[in-house]
């Protein structure tokens, strides 16, 4: 598996189907780490995809623990590398690609925000 993305979520709007469709075009695997939403059944039925894996947590744990879990499970299951997103993210497509060339033989590389 090239490229995983770990997506933290919280009580995600309406449209996170959408950006999770989005996320899930341009990432072989895609890990939705959420801190506790209060719809857990909305987002089970949302994350219901192929490539898709829910990792809930039952509360809301921070970020960086919801971060290091998604990316504990990215790693462990063959990834490459891992983007993180959090559940308000859309990248537009071709955006793995690109930073992917951008990063070149670096181990860190992030997009530029404009």
């Amino acid at each position: 598996m090239p490229i995983a993305a770990v997506i933290v979520t919280y009580n995600p709007d309406d449209k996170f189907g959408e950006r999770l469709a989005a996320i899930a075009r341009e990432c072989g695997q895609v890990y939705v780490v959420d801190n506790g939403s209060t719809n857990q059944a909305a987002l089970k039925k949302i994350t219901k995809r192929p490539r898709v894996k829910l990792l809930a947590l039952g509360q809301n744990t921070g970020i960086a623990h919801a971060q290091n879990v998604g990316l504990s499970a990215a790693f462990e299951s063959g990834a490459e590398a891992v983007i993180l997103f959090d559940h308000d993210s859309a990248p537009r497509p071709g955006f793995v690609s690109a930073l992917r060339s951008a990063a070149g033989t670096s181990r860190i590389a992030g997009p530029r925000i404009y």
